[in-house]
């Protein structure tokens, strides 16, 4: 306890080696859960693969099955909305879906329907088997998870330094009306609320990934407030 109390008093720094350690660490417990969920939904996926495949694609165009249409609606929460996935090689020559989403496999193409966007790709010649595909599907989430550890590691630490931040300006109204600005410079706030906000935001990420409760972000800076509060008032002005 002595030591941290050392730390936040007379450390270096504003706490940026705290704040990223626990980006890092929110950002590992979030990629564990999207995992999961992906672990828990691949044999789902896999099992409306098999409806679909195999493909023979050559020159571009399907060739195998032809004169085909298939076609899967995933619910998505609402009974009213779903997600088409829609395989018609009745056409040689395909035209851009209407739909406002959805996976359509044409004869040609591949296109993706979102609600502000049609995506379409072109088709790589060979056969595309529930082994491919699955190779195909696991590099693709490999590449993802990549890209949201960075995205997310980042993000965090924004969220955190911002967080931070603003406990510290708090402090210094707080250090101000308790006449302790000897002992607390802005630095020194800052280190404090990093190992307040950190802390408070990983153990409500955990939570609420375990067991669903939620721990507001209002609620987390209100208490580190309180703590901070607390902290600076029991530190006694004659030790600076």
């Amino acid at each position: 306890m002595e030591q941290i109390i050392n730390y936040i008093k007379n450390g270096k720094g504003v706490g940026l080696l705290i704040i990223l350690a626990a980006a890092v660490l929110s950002t590992i417990a979030f990629i564990f859960t999207a995992r999961y969920f992906y672990n828990q939904a691949q044999p789902q996926i896999m099992l409306i693969a098999q409806d679909f495949l195999p493909v023979t694609i050559k020159s571009g165009k399907i060739i195998n099955p032809v004169n085909t249409y298939k076609r899967i609606d995933l619910n998505l929460g609402n009974p009213k909305e779903v997600f088409p996935i829609v395989m018609d090689t009745r056409q040689e020559v395909s035209q851009t879906p209407t739909a406002k989403q959805g996976l359509f496999i044409m004869a040609d193409k591949i296109y993706v329907a979102l609600p502000k966007q049609t995506r379409i790709f072109n088709l790589d010649d060979g056969l595309w088997d529930q082994k491919k595909f699955e190779d195909f599907l696991n590099h693709l989430t490999g590449a993802v998870f990549t890209v949201l550890t960075l995205i997310g590691t980042g993000t965090f630490f924004l969220m955190y330094l911002f967080k931070s931040w603003i406990v510290s300006v708090f402090g210094l109204f707080t250090v101000k009306i308790m006449k302790k600005e000897k002992l607390f410079d802005f630095p020194a706030l800052m280190r404090l609320s990093a190992l307040l906000v950190c802390p408070m935001e990983i153990i409500g990420l955990g939570l609420n990934t375990l067991s669903g409760l939620s721990i507001s972000g209002m609620q987390i800076f209100i208490l580190a407030l309180i703590l901070e509060g607390l902290f600076i008032g029991r530190e006694d002005t004659n030790q600076a």
